[in-house]
């Protein structure tokens, strides 16, 4: 992940480095990705990055600067669009929303 509190792996400095530039650049509002297993919701220069990583054994995870949300839970992201922005719940395994985040266009 470029951002993510996991222990396990955790951000990337070489994805910080090269990549984040690249976002900016193109004015990227989303980054969604796995890798570090558990749920976070971090936010760093107006990008939200996704971390879903719920679906298998889980990994611990410390909340750090960019943090807004993080779970060590089973769970999933649902992503929903509409003319004006995206909404992202964060889901546990039992079907709870955990975490409602809206990112505008």
């Amino acid at each position: 992940p470029v951002f993510s509190g996991g222990v396990l792996h955790g951000s990337s400095p070489r994805l910080l480095q090269k990549l984040v530039p690249i976002l900016k650049q193109y004015r990227v509002q989303m980054v969604l990705n796995g890798d570090d297993h558990s749920l976070q919701v971090l936010e760093q220069d107006g990008i939200t990055y996704i971390v879903s990583g719920g679906g298998s054994w889980l990994h611990e995870h410390n909340a750090i600067l960019q943090t807004k949300f993080g779970a060590m839970q089973n769970g999933f992201t649902l992503h929903r669009l509409n003319n004006t922005h995206m909404v992202v719940d964060v889901i546990n395994a039992s079907g709870a929303i955990l975490y409602t985040r809206a990112i505008p266009k």
